[in-house]
């Protein structure tokens, strides 16, 4: 994508100014990791000849097969569980709360800079977030609920919800969520911060460009996936839409370059969706190691 000679004549700067000087000699950094991924195979088939390696085994001699081993750990234990009895909170109770502590609805601003003052209530924002979180709609959100009209509904989700206030107001969440000393309580490692990514099929049942048809999920209808990113801190960092037919793959570099983790070393794991040998690669640049589950 760079032109060669400019390439040559500013190699040096573009490296870096994009803090990746460590691979200025190409040559000689694949081979130190191909000296590494040797080590590693070593001590793979040592574990396996010894019997300690007891998730790997071989169909025939030949065929390979991975078990997943059994957590040692309570799936149900997570921070959930400390602040209700129950694990139940109710969504609105949850979304005022949160907004009390860093006020994320200060990030919806209105489109025009005309209307700088012009602030809807609390209460129709958090109608509209729900609306449009739950996939309710909003005229049935409207109807179901009291003190909201559907109009002034409709004009705020229209002028206050772009896609840059919304992103806005989930990084002052995620922020906070990161700057809570509960959120680190259930790190398996507290040097590591673990994240994953994966996709939900979605109907869809109006006009959209980014539906498409998939019979295994929808049958003869529409729909989309919805792609999310959370970490052990139970942060959702990123999320985006896009057709239920594309690869999830292309979408996961998007999604970690918007987790900004400058004290904890990460590891991003997703299913074989979201896997490719790029993947690999574009991490390992970005500093994180990318573990997909291939089972």
């Amino acid at each position: 994508m760079i032109d060669k000679e400019y390439w040559e004549a500013r190699k040096y700067q573009i490296l870096r100014e994009c803090n990746l000087l460590e691979y200025i000699d190409g040559e000689a950094y694949l081979a130190g990791l191909k000296l590494g991924l040797h080590e590693k195979y070593k001590v793979v088939n040592k574990h396996l000849a010894d019997g300690i390696n007891t998730s790997l085994t071989f169909k025939d001699g030949r065929v390979s097969r991975v078990s997943t081993p059994k957590t040692d750990f309570q799936e149900e234990s997570f921070i959930a569980d400390a602040l209700s009895q129950d694990g139940y909170i109710p969504i609105l109770q949850l979304l005022k709360e949160v907004n009390q502590v860093c006020q994320f609805t200060a990030d919806f601003k209105h489109l025009s800079p005309k209307n700088v003052k012009m602030k809807p209530k609390e209460e129709t924002l958090m109608a509209g977030i729900l609306a449009k979180g739950c996939n309710i709609g909003l005229g049935k959100l409207a109807s179901i609920s009291a003190g909201i009209q559907e109009h002034t509904l409709h004009n705020t989700v229209n002028w206050f919800f772009s896609l840059e206030n919304i992103r806005k107001a989930n990084n002052r969440i995620v922020d906070a969520i990161h700057n809570l000393k509960l959120s680190s309580a259930y790190l398996k490692d507290p040097e590591v911060l673990h994240s994953s990514s994966d996709g939900r099929k979605v109907n869809v049942d109006v006009d959209c460009l980014h539906a498409n048809h998939s019979y295994k999920y929808f049958g003869k209808d529409k729909g989309v996936t919805i792609y999310t990113f959370i970490d052990e801190k139970q942060s959702l960092f990123h999320n985006s839409v896009f057709s239920a037919s594309d690869r999830e793959a292309p979408y996961v570099i998007d999604g970690l370059l918007q987790n900004e983790v400058t004290d904890l070393r990460q590891v991003h794991s997703t299913d074989t969706h979201g896997y490719t040998e790029q993947i690999f690669a574009v991490s390992h640049f970005l500093g994180i190691a990318f573990a997909p589950r291939l089972a």
